[in-house]
């Protein structure tokens, strides 16, 4: 293994392992707080806040989008594409914006305390897929209770991280309790992990393959202190009212499409940006 690859992989582990411990350090340090008031998704605001200083260490940097979207008090049931655990840092980056949010996420996640005991006490809803017919009844009652409360409930429907890039297919969950509850469907979208890449340890701001030729695939020398430049966009929210439960596929192929259609898009322009800082960078 050459010298810069050692670093390259000792890079990858180190920003997961200070990722890891760093959420680890403010959930335990905010859990007397979250005891005091349990169960409140308010509970993930001042998470978010002591979170944040974490995003440029790593190397991040977000670009928001359809904050308006994000901003609305109503409930609504969110649905994101899901690349890595640290989609979780661009939810912290919202945080503030949503204000009152709620994350499904699989039960495995609980059992790492003290983050999974911060998380369950500030309003998580964990859940087992492989017994979706105790906890599908949980996630409803939990989303109903939320519908109340102005609550947006956030869910990645592909089900598990896909690093490859693309939106993959979505599980039927979201839809059907988004239709069964008549709550708006409201699409997140991250662009491409071009700084990431799971399968060769490498965390850092060279360009990867992508399933589409034309994307985030030539290397670039880039030297900025953010390795990894996201854009997140909220699109518009796709109502629910009057459709029926046999109209899950249909929502279901609706959401995919024009999240894809946003995710290709956005990824078309973050190439060419970084395409024109590289370029500007060479020219002076």
């Amino acid at each position: 293994m050459s010298l810069g690859k050692l670093f390259s992989h000792v890079k990858f582990y180190f920003k997961y392992a200070l990722y890891y411990s760093y959420c680890g350090i403010v959930a335990s340090i905010l859990l007397p707080y979250v005891l005091l008031h349990p169960m409140d998704v308010l509970n993930q605001l001042p998470f978010a806040k002591l979170s944040m200083p974490l995003i440029p260490v790593l190397g991040l940097s977000y670009e928001i989008r359809g904050r308006e979207q994000l901003a609305l008090d109503r409930a609504c049931i969110i649905v994101a594409n899901h690349q890595s655990a640290f989609d979780f840092m661009g939810m912290i980056r919202v945080w503030p914006i949503m204000r009152k949010c709620a994350l499904v996420a699989k039960k495995l996640l609980f059992y790492g305390w003290p983050t999974g005991l911060s998380a369950w006490l500030s309003g998580t809803i964990f859940i087992d897929k492989k017994n979706w017919q105790k906890y599908g009844r949980i996630l409803e009652d939990a989303i109903r209770a939320y519908k109340e409360q102005k609550v947006k409930v956030w869910i990645f429907p592909e089900g598990t991280r896909y690093h490859e890039g693309g939106i993959h297919e979505f599980k039927r969950g979201a839809f059907y309790m988004a239709i069964k509850l008549q709550l708006p469907i409201l699409p997140v979208v991250y662009s491409e992990y071009y700084f990431l890449s799971i399968k060769e340890k490498r965390f850092d701001s060279g360009m990867r393959a992508t399933s589409n030729p034309n994307l985030l695939k030539q290397p670039l020398n880039r030297v900025d202190p953010f390795e990894g430049k996201i854009i997140m966009k909220a699109l518009p929210a796709i109502p629910t009212e009057g459709l029926e439960l046999e109209d899950v596929p249909e929502l279901m192929a609706k959401t995919r499409s024009l999240m894809t259609e946003t995710y290709d898009s956005l990824n078309e322009e973050l190439r060419a940006s970084l395409s024109q800082e590289e370029s500007h960078r060479r020219g002076s």
